[in-house]
């Protein structure tokens, strides 16, 4: 008994209507305000840096509704000094007032911050690629 073949779809009788690709706006490169295209960095992360932003979303880092979000106005200074600090900047002072009623926040963002460290440097090896796209 012979075997049927299957009828072809990419007949010339069968063509497929094809749809329009859409145009992305801009040339798809980030330019910094002088124009320069911005170098771009590759990054590796691992599925543990995932339960430390959780975390800190949980927690409270981001107030207002979805969308719609900003830097909760309790850790907006916080995170600005920090920015300074990164950017070669000093902070010549830091007061905790009080550690905090919820123990277990503390020890859960500790704990999911280093170990998305360390996941991370296990692949990372020391390496930050940076090129021109």
């Amino acid at each position: 008994m012979a075997k049927k073949k299957k009828a072809s779809s990419k007949g010339a009788s069968a063509k497929k209507a094809s749809t329009p690709r859409r145009k992305r706006a801009g040339s798809g490169r980030v330019k910094a305000s002088g124009g320069v295209p911005l170098p771009k960095v590759l990054l590796y992360y691992t599925k543990g840096l995932a339960p430390y932003a959780i975390a800190l979303q949980k927690a409270g880092i981001l107030s207002g509704p979805a969308g719609k979000q900003s830097l909760a106005p309790e850790v907006k200074q916080l995170v600005e000094a920090l920015h300074i600090v990164l950017a070669g900047g000093a902070v010549t002072s830091l007061n905790v007032s009080s550690d905090g009623a919820n123990e277990a926040t503390r020890v859960e963002l500790d704990r999911d911050l280093g170990r998305a460290i360390r996941a991370t440097n296990v692949i990372h090896d020391g390496r930050v690629d940076v090129f021109y796209g």
